[in-house]
């Protein structure tokens, strides 16, 4: 082998090495089907005064129907907006994507739940294998600039979640 073909193999050697490494430190090579959020910066609302689950056999890799519970003495607040999160690399992670949502203002009184019903696809597509989580925000008052809260519901996504 001559010079030349020497030094062509060590630079697709290098340019090989140099996307691979761009791929793994993108996550890009996660093999999800979009980029997700390492930082989300969501924390969750852990105590049993508000409570947030997935309605028995609603549950998809589309969507599912989700049951908030109210078990305050007081009213709260939310709306038909949430996100979901991955489990990925022992940590949740953001799953990025571009949505827009109603502002509809869903109130509960105290003691109730409301029950709600969401299709995701359109904003993550149909979800791969995984553990996932709902996140859904409430308030306690109805003043859009008090303290945001957010419930999750954890769930899986396997081949036989389809009801």
């Amino acid at each position: 082998m001559g010079r030349i073909g020497k030094t062509s193999i060590f630079k697709c050697i290098l340019l090989l090495s140099a996307a691979l490494s761009f791929l793994f430190l993108t996550g890009c090579g996660s093999g999800l089907p979009w980029k997700i959020n390492e930082h989300p910066n969501t924390a969750v609302y852990t105590s049993d005064d508000v409570k947030l689950s997935i309605a028995d056999k609603s549950l998809t890799n589309a969507g599912c129907t989700y049951l908030l519970k109210n078990d305050r003495d007081s009213t709260i607040y939310s709306s038909e907006i949430f996100c979901l999160q991955i489990w990925f690399d022992n940590k949740w992670n953001g799953i990025d994507a571009e949505s827009s949502f109603p502002a509809s203002m869903l109130v509960l009184q105290e003691k109730q739940t409301a029950e709600n019903t969401v299709s995701w696809e359109t904003i993550y597509g149909e979800l791969p294998a995984g553990r996932y989580r709902l996140l859904v925000p409430f308030r306690s008052n109805d003043n859009a600039f008090s303290p945001e809260y957010y419930v999750a519901a954890e769930f899986m996504i396997n081949i036989t979640n389809s009801y």
